[in-house]
């Protein structure tokens, strides 16, 4: 669980499915759209985990319960990956912020739930960062010994997690109700200039994690 929960977090820190979900529980009749971008994001993060299932458990570690070769490699491959994607946004990348900027506000004051539904799994399905750290976590879930239902529980509190971006809104919404404004309007604003150094800051933060766990296995 001490593994598998940090990564979950990481998974969350997905600044256009923050921003996204912001917007939809900032407007009228928020609910349905609201259950339709979480239910995008789980969806695109469920297919990518069963794939990553799938393919770990065929790997002679499966089950086994004990540390193996593949546990520092998987780590330490993601980790390349996310010290890649930092160096990534670390660049300044004004048009790209400008196409996300553009795509989140074009969405405001629609009505139609698909439409936020679409957006959302677009910014799940290409968010290679939480896949990054997707595939130690369920790595970590597939070398266990443990049985399959204590497997599932786990693969469920790395979603209960990962999905945060898009349940911790609403959530506050229904806590505060109107008054959740004045909670999420400073932290749209936030997310939306600096989405891009956001993710810079955590794939430099748990590449480093990985990297480190990786190397000390």
């Amino acid at each position: 669980m001490l593994e598998v929960i940090p990564l979950g977090i990481a998974a969350a820190i997905t600044p256009g499915l923050i921003a996204l979900q912001i917007i939809v529980v900032s407007g009228p009749k928020w609910g349905v759209r609201a259950a339709a971008v979480f239910v995008a994001n789980a969806l695109a993060f469920s297919i990518v985990a069963a794939l990553l299932l799938l393919g770990l458990a065929q790997l002679p570690d499966a089950g086994s319960g004990q540390g193996s070769h593949s546990y520092p490699v998987i780590r330490i491959i993601a980790a390349v990956i996310l010290f890649l994607i930092a160096i990534f946004f670390l660049i300044p990348h004004p048009q790209l912020l400008a196409k996300s900027k553009g795509m989140l506000q074009g969405v405001e004051g629609r009505a139609k739930p698909w439409e936020f539904a679409a957006l959302a799994f677009y910014f799940s399905i290409t968010d290679l960062s939480s896949f990054a750290v997707m595939a130690p976590a369920m790595h970590d879930i597939t070398v266990s010994s443990a049985d399959l239902i204590i497997q599932a529980v786990f693969v469920a509190i790395f979603f209960a997690f990962a999905l945060m971006a898009t349940w911790t809104p609403p959530a506050i919404r229904l806590l505060l109700g109107s008054r959740a404004e004045g909670v999420l309007s400073p932290i749209y604003s936030f997310v939306l200039n600096r989405q891009f150094q956001i993710l810079a800051a955590m794939c430099a933060v748990f590449g480093i994690y990985l990297l480190i766990t990786g190397l000390t296995a």
